[in-house]
């Protein structure tokens, strides 16, 4: 039954938002890249004889968890997406029957923006998988439970970018209508992730001001009936230009929408950056500190810490670098265009008080020897 052994172990990465963060789920479309920093989930073998129960050891945390196979699957926590999955996959006709024993690690930053719980949900729906299937999973499939399973079985904000992100791999194209694009990754563009250290609510911040935008939206469509923040026709930058301080007076009276209008325009530009034949680490750089600016002085995530480390990043050379995830704290990503300046960026955010990450840009899920998991940086 099991398509993977003891001693081997499924990983599935973490993600950084190059463009279209906190757009997601207004249906904008984003681009992100999964990292080489993930959640690794060690099998250690189905239990001889069967006890129908699952033994769950995180080492990060210093907790084991025992669940029962026998009883139905409650959950512990207000956000139990170990639980959730398991009962989603039963739901998909999944045999999940016998006891094993796993131990998860991780190393990526925790609560940081960077992916870390949805990685964990991807690989988990993925062992599950392959202890309880013949079948293989199409990664698209994979990312949709996952995004199931931690978003829509709780009524949370969060969009499918960082599912699908993290099952599939590579830079992505993400559609709200779960079509992606995978797009090339420049030669020479090398990445820098740090964490600020700065802790925060990812959830409850996100759940914040999506109402508050959804509220701003609302407030635009009722004096422009039809409006759509998504529609070309209104997400351009002639629309913008023409309503921004007369019209609709989108600076003053809908700032969310405004910002989010011109971060829908950014976004279509470095689409067209990254399918070029010549991409340029300059112009994607330009392009993400413009989203930054956004992000920083219309929607407000950002911190005075992060703020001050992606200037940090700047000064030393970054061709570009803003917040990661849903803000408020967490982490910040770089880009460079070579190795020494990759090493001097790195140096500069760590001096500004961040724990720096040089990552590369990962492929997807995957299953690996055990004995080849990292240790957490």
């Amino acid at each position: 039954m099991a398509k993977i052994a003891p001693g081997e172990a499924i990983f599935a990465p973490g993600r950084i938002c190059l463009f279209g963060e906190h757009q997601d789920y207004l249906k904008f479309p984003v681009i992100a890249a999964s990292i080489d920093l993930g959640i690794y989930i060690e099998f250690r073998g189905f239990h001889e004889p069967d006890d129908k129960k699952i033994t769950i050891e995180m080492p990060d945390l210093n907790e084991t968890r025992a669940m029962d196979l026998a009883v139905p699957i409650e959950y512990k926590t207000k956000r139990d997406y170990i639980a959730s999955s398991i009962n989603l996959l039963k739901k998909e006709g999944f045999p999940i029957e016998k006891g094993f024993t796993v131990r998860i690690i991780g190393t990526l930053p925790i609560n940081a923006g960077a992916s870390s719980s949805s990685a964990l949900v991807v690989a988990w729906l993925d062992l599950l998988a392959h202890l309880f299937s013949d079948k293989p999973v199409d990664p698209l499939v994979r990312a949709r439970w996952a995004n199931q399973a931690e978003v829509g079985m709780f009524g949370e904000a969060g969009g499918f970018m960082d599912h699908v992100s993290s099952s599939v791999g590579g830079v992505l194209f993400v559609r709200h209508d779960y079509s992606i694009e995978r797009l090339p990754v420049p030669k020479n563009m090398h990445v820098v992730l740090a964490d600020s250290l700065q802790k925060k609510q990812t959830v409850d911040d996100l759940k914040r001001l999506r109402a508050s935008v959804e509220a701003q939206v609302a407030g635009v469509t009722a004096l422009e009936p039809g409006f759509q923040i998504t529609s070309p026709g209104y997400c351009n930058e002639e629309f913008v230009a023409a309503n921004a301080t007369t019209g609709l007076k989108l600076r003053h009276d809908f700032p969310l929408v405004y910002a989010n209008l011109q971060n829908g325009i950014i976004t279509k530009k470095a689409l067209e950056m990254f399918k070029s034949t010549t991409p340029s680490i300059a112009t994607i750089g330009d392009l993400v500190n413009q989203h930054f600016a956004y992000l920083r002085d219309y929607s407000r995530i950002s911190t005075d810490k992060i703020t001050g480390m992606v200037k940090a990043a700047i000064d030393a050379g970054a061709a570009g670098a803003k917040i990661n995830g849903s803000g408020f704290g967490g982490t910040m990503f770089a880009l460079c265009d070579s190795k020494k300046v990759q090493d001097k960026v790195a140096d500069a955010i760590a001096a500004a008080g961040g724990k720096v990450y040089k990552v590369g840009i990962s492929d997807g899920v995957k299953i690996i020897d055990a004995t080849a998991i990292p240790r957490r940086p």
